[in-house]
């Protein structure tokens, strides 16, 4: 049976019964933390009540993240969701996190709340660059390859391999982090 949240308090149990692995915190128009799940509290090794009453931006301080200190002031004054890729660091070591910050709003239209969830990307950024580091050497291997070939068959069938290859890099260079 699937459950449907009625207010913020049941939000805030669904999340903590999940055992969901991503930091979800709320913060209050004061940007004082009103919510953290376990997973957050074990980011900053401590526990969920030691976090309730901080200051978001003082949290965001300790994590060097000058970026999630922004984001969270634009959110609160624009009133939309902000989604971004940030490096930040922990007491653990610094993670990439990949945010969303949706704004909750009163029955005036006023942002009340903040809900923010953080999901660990550091594996999947160092594989990314892994992957590009060893894509720039095939492109090297490549393009001197290309040059020692006079068959045009065969120079084309390279060519299809730097294309794809420069394709690849391209899209893993997109999403470079902040």
């Amino acid at each position: 049976m699937e459950s449907r949240a009625s207010s913020t308090s049941d939000i805030r149990e669904d999340i903590d019964a999940s055992g969901i692995s991503a930091m979800i915190y709320v913060v209050d128009n004061d940007l004082k933390v009103k919510y953290v799940n376990e997973a957050t509290a074990d980011k900053f090794h401590c526990r969920a009540c030691d976090l309730i009453g901080s200051s978001a931006l003082e949290l965001f301080e300790k994590l060097e993240s000058e970026n999630g200190k922004q984001n969270l002031m634009k959110v609160m004054s624009s009133g939309k969701p902000h989604q971004s890729t940030t490096r930040v660091t922990f007491p653990a070591g610094e993670k990439t996190l990949s945010t969303i910050l949706i704004p909750i709003k009163d029955a005036d239209g006023d942002v009340r709340e903040i809900m923010g969830a953080s999901y660990d990307m550091t594996s999947q950024r160092e594989r990314d660059m892994m992957i590009r580091n060893k894509m720039e050497v095939i492109l090297g291997y490549s393009g001197m390859l290309e040059d020692l070939i006079d068959d045009d068959e065969t120079r084309e069938l390279v060519e299809r391999i730097i294309d794809a290859g420069t394709e690849i890099k391209q899209r893993l260079d997109s999403h470079r982090f902040e």
